[in-house]
């Protein structure tokens, strides 16, 4: 226990000193006088074990220094109460954490503050207090610290139903945090306890710590955890834990294993036969098998055109064929993607990939499909790009006034993007620019251009 409480005011001193480093500079250079910060320093060494001399005493010297340095008051109240909970001082702890509590902004360290205060008053028997002053600053308390020391005060007030709720956010929610291991220990105690009573958690919970450590790079771990629950869950879940299980080998580099056990794995219809077929398009990548995975895609589009999972695979191939410039392969699955997942963040870069393909082999329709990205993603980060590639199409075409509005309409909607030095360059090249007194009339023209009226556009251009 002494060495957890050490350990805590350790990097809670680390964690402050530092803070009060940055702090300090704010401060005017009058009040920065040699001594004040000599003796600010050497105490927060001291507490830091990085000098010797006793605690108490530099304590002493923290609390003598906090009216010479109003500013970071909240950060001295800090270090002396964190010290004061390493020493067994918790009557102290919340009175002298007073600066963060009355801090104007909110200090950045309330939501610290208030968990070392909960700490405090369980050690003072006091579990309803605890509570109470963490539900006040519930949402300031960073995670999964805070849902730990509520899991910690509920287990103290008798109420291990709300302390196994708390333990199992954090364990299921951040499951490579530290706090995992205490949360996972502090359920077994609770599961002697309760015994039949003893809630246990939706399987869509346990699904998503398992995946969840599969993203943070933890396959080995994950895997264990799908084997586990492969024999606990039934129907769908079951199903996607079973697949998972492939997922977590193919993360693991283990391609051979994970494709064999995915091409015999045999589950129900549904997202979960999707992402097993995903998973052997990535296989077949791995192995670059084209044939595999256009034939994978083309199944998906069969049996689950609206999967999330069939997007995956379509962006998948269609990304391998760019990186060959297969405009033939590639252009097909990029309209596949916006055509069937109109509103995924994707769309537009589908889209464009198309739309510029066009524009490189100077097809017919190049234009086409420019003003189309600018009419369908009007939000889209290529906006500018398909403006200064249709008024290149315009120059080339000898249309020289319409190409002065686009670039005009790239300049004045998007001054601090590439393509417009490029503008400002072909403008400068060009005939004169458009004089700004016939702003309404260039309006005009822009919006007949972007709607493709060939007749408001020659009414709108002024030469």
């Amino acid at each position: 226990m002494w060495h957890q409480r050490h350990s805590h005011f350790r990097s809670c001193a680390v964690f402050a000193s530092a803070a009060i480093a940055v702090a300090l500079i704010a401060i005017p250079a009058a009040s920065q006088a040699p001594d004040t910060l000599t003796a600010l320093k050497s105490a927060v060494a001291r507490l830091q074990g990085k000098q010797p001399g006793g605690g108490d005493s530099a304590i002493t010297i923290v609390k003598s220094l906090q009216p010479r340095l109003p500013k970071i008051a909240d950060y001295l109240a800090w270090i002396v109460a964190s010290s004061q909970f390493d020493n067994e001082s918790y009557t102290d702890v919340a009175a002298t954490l007073a600066p963060v509590w009355t801090q104007k902004p909110v200090s950045p360290l309330i939501g610290r503050a208030t968990v070392l205060a909960a700490r405090a008053d369980l050690q003072l028997g006091h579990p309803r207090a605890a509570i109470e002053r963490l539900r006040g600053n519930y949402e300031k308390i960073p995670q999964p610290r805070g849902d730990l020391a509520m899991a910690a005060a509920f287990a103290a007030d008798n109420d291990p139903v709300n302390a196994v709720a708390y333990n199992q956010r954090v364990y299921y929610g951040y499951p490579a945090s530290m706090e995992a291991a205490q949360a996972e220990a502090a359920l077994a105690t609770l599961r002697d306890q309760l015994a039949d009573r003893f809630p246990p958690a939706l399987g869509r919970t346990m699904l998503a710590r398992a995946t969840r450590l599969l993203e943070l790079g933890q396959p080995d771990q994950a895997r264990k955890e799908f084997i586990a629950l492969s024999t606990q869950l039934t129907g769908a879940e079951r199903d996607l834990a079973r697949v998972k299980i492939g997922v977590a080998d193919y993360d693991r580099k283990q391609t051979d294993a994970a494709r064999n056990y995915l091409e015999t794995l045999e589950v129900d219809a549904g997202e979960a036969d999707a992402e097993r077929l995903h998973y052997l398009l990535l296989c077949a990548r791995r192995r670059d098998d084209r044939a595999a995975m256009g034939d994978i895609v083309d199944r998906m589009a069969r049996q689950y055109p609206a999967s999330h999972w069939r997007l995956e695979s379509l962006w998948a191939l269609a990304n391998l064929y760019l990186t060959d410039n297969q405009a033939d392969n590639y252009e097909p699955l990029y309209r596949a993607c916006y055509e069937s997942f109109p509103k995924d963040s994707r769309a537009a870069e589908c889209h464009w990939k198309v739309a510029w393909s066009h524009y490189l082999r100077r097809a017919s329709d190049a234009g086409d499909y420019l003003r189309a990205h600018i009419s369908l993603y009007p939000a889209s980060e290529n906006v500018p790009g398909a403006l200064y590639f249709l008024a290149r199409l315009a120059e080339g075409a000898g249309d020289g006034r319409a190409a002065r509005v686009y670039y005009n309409e790239i300049v004045s909607q998007y001054p601090s993007h590439y393509y417009t030095s490029l503008a400002r360059e072909r403008l400068a090249a060009a005939a004169p620019v458009v004089h700004p007194g016939v702003r309404p009339a260039v309006a005009l023209a822009n919006s007949a251009l972007l709607n493709n009226d060939a007749g408001d556009f020659l009414r709108g251009v002024v030469i």
